[in-house]
Parts: structure tokens; C-alpha cells; sequence
């Protein structure tokens, strides 16, 4: 993975860096020892986005709240948290 920096100020540093033929450019805000690690960030999220999509995230999100939702449902219906469990798998 390679990248060029385009410039640098105090708040962080503006790079370039091509993706699938594509350039694309970020703001990264990191510490010299964390920088490689966000460029690699950055790079795995616009590489990967099927990963790393809001939409995906929601969904997850959107998922768990199903789940415990209907864990507090059983509860109120009087279920044990061993019932509940059975539920589950």
C-alpha cells in the first residue's frame, strides 16, 4: 500500500492514496506511531466497504436491538433467563 502525502499543518496531514485504480484522499489525524495504522484503516474501509458500511452497521445494530427486545418481551412474559436462553439457540 502506497501513498503520497499532499500536505501537512497542525491538525493532521491531507493524503493520496490509490485504491482499486482510483485515487482517493483523507485527512489523517493520528500520532507519527498510530499514522500507519489509519492510512491501513482507511485503505481496508474503501477497499472492503461491504465490511465496513453504515448500511451494514445499522443493520447490525438494527439486529441486536430485535434480539433484545424480544429477550425483554420473554422476561415480561414471566420466562426464566434458562428459557429465554433456549429461545436463543
Amino acid at each position: 500500500m502506497e501513498y503520497k502525502i499532499i500536505e501537512q499543518n497542525q491538525q493532521g496531514t491531507l493524503i493520496e492514496i490509490i485504491i482499486n485504480d482510483k485515487p482517493y484522499r483523507t485527512f489523517v489525524v493520528a500520532s507519527e506511531s498510530e499514522f500507519n495504522n489509519a492510512v491501513e484503516s482507511f485503505y481496508n474501509t474503501v477497499a472492503n466497504p461491504k465490511d465496513f458500511t453504515q448500511i451494514n452497521l445499522q443493520a447490525q445494530l438494527d439486529k441486536e436491538q430485535a434480539e433484545q427486545s424480544a429477550i425483554n418481551k420473554l422476561k415480561a412474559l414471566g420466562f426464566t433467563d434458562a428459557e429465554v436462553e433456549a429461545f436463543r439457540r
